[in-house]
């Protein structure tokens, strides 16, 4: 099966970005890593008007941690870039493990966390790890910016929130507590490459003097539309 046919576009920065969504956002698709839009690409046997490939873009790219921020991922950052920083093992255990449960190293070399998330599948790996992380997400637009929690993103089956000329920019994870710790896992009857039955993913506190819970923050994914918390 071969691909429909398309206008190939790639922005130079974020700013010719946003004007190429304003003037064609109703008839693109935004190109990260591609693992799953060229797919579906080749699945509609439809032809589409734009393609725009961001993953030029350095500033969608970029990865930072500190003590004030917190994790902050471009939406066009590489999901095999995010599981080699030690703070993501060391700090946010739930989404190491989730992005090492997506397909192969080759897939996790070339998808994006961006994409993981936009795609919007209700199988999709990295979303529960990061709501239970109570993870926000920048959208921003040739008008404006806004930031939103990544729960109330992710609308349903293949639905966002993203409006017309919009784009996702970038996800921004808080900064742990102290004597907190996390963990994701997904159960597969086959096990390998294999699409989850069902997910979870646990965030928790404990209280500095006892070590009784604190805090708890229960993220499954699978079982709905949408990731639920």
């Amino acid at each position: 099966m071969y691909l429909p046919s398309f206008q190939y576009l790639a922005p130079k920065d974020t700013g010719e970005l946003a004007a190429l969504l304003s003037d064609h956002g109703d008839n693109a698709r935004i190109l990260s890593g591609g693992t799953d839009l060229l797919v579906q690409l080749k699945n509609s046997g439809a032809d589409l008007g734009y393609v725009i490939d961001i993953s030029g873009l350095e500033k969608l790219s970029e990865i930072s941690y500190d003590d004030t921020n917190g994790l902050v991922i471009g939406a066009a950052a590489k999901l095999d870039d995010i599981m080699a920083l030690p703070v993501v093992k060391e700090k946010y255990f739930a989404l190491y493990q989730a992005i090492e449960t997506i397909g192969a190293r080759q897939i996790r070399t070339m998808g994006s966390l961006g994409g993981n998330i936009c795609n919007a599948s209700p199988a999709a790996d990295t979303p529960p790890a990061l709501v239970a992380f109570n993870a926000e997400v920048s959208i921003a637009s040739d008008a404006a910016e806004r930031q939103m929690p990544l729960v109330d993103f992710i609308q349903g089956n293949r639905k966002t929130d993203l409006g017309k000329g919009e784009y996702l920019k970038s996800i921004t994870l808080p900064v742990p507590a102290k004597k907190s710790g996390s963990a994701y896992h997904h159960f597969r009857v086959r096990g390998g490459m294999e699409i989850a039955m069902v997910a979870a993913a646990l965030s928790i506190q404990l209280e500095a003097d006892n070590g009784t819970v604190k805090d708890a923050v229960i993220a499954l994914g699978v079982v709905g539309p949408a990731p639920i918390k």
